[in-house]
């Protein structure tokens, strides 16, 4: 096998495109959410906005919802590509996921009705829903997510064929579908729980496409639907090794980060949550551009390691990286916020306080990074997922706490030091000792291959 190495020039040019593309949708994606807070908070007023970013957060809420499976599907990708696993026993665990999914959107939209009909939905959403249309918008915002599940694999077998740049290249089209819906809702003088639901449109029409574009990629053999649900995958491979940690590991950090939101809507205030949303609305998109760029490394990592190839000083290379696009991130972040805040609402919704906390945990975040992808085996990942389950709670504590002394500056904070000593630290440890362990047993195959000859 031909060793693999993470530091060629092939893999910071596909960060470089990952980067790229998503610096595009950023900018595109700032153009259109501007034009949207703007429209909301002349129209509808603060509570019209604070709704938008509460009920399209949802979409964000629920990652669990896949199973954790999607991460099993890197694994697989990779491992096929790299020719761990055969193309039929691939076609098999692809169908197998896809068929789970299916079941699992059949279970979601059951619940949203039942949600939906008892009332529930206004109960969630707390002091943001003053009428029943804000619990459609959040029904069909779930809905759209449910919907969305079976085609999400696609950009998870994107990324196993070392292919996330495609998938920010498609990523480009999000914001010119939700400017659309947008226009289409202004035109027309709907209200604004309609406006609310335009992220689930885009995030549904954005799935479909690039599961699309997947399919034609891997030349997937898929069938007919449920047909090989229970038709066993045999002992090869394991998906469930991985998909269980990782299922734990996307709910932790849905709990974590995610809930925000709510709970400045149940124990804050409507002005306290629009302050956060306004700059989350922003920090999300460069967040994402970070761990974007990070997912190209869990296929070049998981290759190297296997290996013997990966040392150290990559890691180390790799974390020094991401801190200074962390930094730079943190930086644009600054500068988008301050200037719409100043220049373009010409409002007192930013608290330069918020700003700066955000600011920090972005960068902590970013340093992250690395050491997140390398633990991709299911050992490292379970390893992750029980660090997470303590970062989440110590985090929702911490932000329930803060909340009256700090007001919307809580959730950043909370997170920020939650992450930082019980995720980042710790999964940096672990990740050099991995590095070092597949070292050894690198060695310790060549000198075998060489006794040998």
């Amino acid at each position: 096998m031909a060793k693999a190495v993470v530091t060629k020039r092939s893999t910071i040019r596909d960060m470089g495109s990952t980067s790229g593309y998503r610096l595009l949708q950023l900018a595109l994606a700032f153009v259109v959410n501007s034009f949207t807070i703007r429209i909301l908070t002349d129209e509808h007023g603060l509570n019209g906005y604070a709704l938008y970013a509460l009920i399209g957060s949802f979409l964000s809420l629920l990652p669990f919802a896949d199973l954790g499976l999607g991460v099993g599907l890197v694994n697989a990708t990779s491992d096929l590509r790299s020719g761990r696993i055969v193309k039929d026993e691939y076609d098999r665990i692809v169908r197998r996921t896809r068929d789970t999914l299916l079941i699992v959107s059949v279970v979601l939209l059951s619940v949203d009705v039942v949600m939906l009909l008892t009332g529930t939905w206004g109960v969630i959403l707390g002091n943001a829903s003053d009428d029943f249309g804000a619990q459609v918008a959040s029904s069909l915002t779930l809905a759209a997510l449910a919907l969305t599940l079976p085609f999400g694999i696609g950009a998870r077998i994107l990324q196993g064929l070392h292919l996330m740049r495609v998938v920010t290249m498609l990523g480009v089209m999000q914001p010119f579908i939700q400017a659309a819906g947008i226009l289409v809702c202004w035109a027309a003088d709907l209200p604004a729980f309609m406006f609310a639901v335009v992220p689930a449109i885009t995030y549904f029409s954005s799935g479909v496409i690039v599961f699309c574009v997947s399919h034609r990629k891997a030349k997937l053999r898929l069938g007919m639907p449920l047909a090989h649900l229970f038709r066993p995958l045999g002992l090869v491979y394991r998906i469930s090794a991985s998909a269980v940690p990782f299922l734990i590991i996307s709910m932790s950090m849905a709990v974590a980060f995610q809930t925000a939101r709510l709970l400045l809507a149940q124990i804050g205030s409507v002005a306290q949550l629009a302050e956060y949303s306004f700059i989350a609305q922003y920090f999300a998109p460069m967040l994402a551009l970070v761990t974007v760029s990070a997912q190209n490394l869990w296929p070049r990592y998981r290759d190297s390691l296997n290996a013997g190839s990966l040392r150290v000083p990559h890691l180390l290379r790799h974390v020094a990286l991401f801190l200074g696009l962390g930094l730079g991130g943190a930086g644009g972040l600054a500068i988008v916020v301050l200037g719409i805040s100043r220049f373009v609402l010409k409002t007192d919704l930013l608290d330069v306080n918020v700003l700066f906390a955000a600011c920090i945990f972005l960068v902590v975040m970013a340093v992250h990074q690395p050491s997140a992808m390398l633990l991709s085996s299911p050992t490292g990942l379970a390893q992750q997922a029980g660090a997470l389950v303590l970062m989440a709670a110590v985090n929702v504590w911490l932000t329930i706490m803060l909340i009256p002394v700090l007001g919307s500056a809580a959730p950043y904070w909370s997170s920020t030091a939650s992450v930082l000593i019980i995720a980042a630290l710790p999964t940096f440890l672990l990740a050099v000792r991995r590095i070092r362990a597949s070292s050894l047993n690198g060695s310790s195959r060549r000198d075998k291959a060489k006794e040998d000859l």
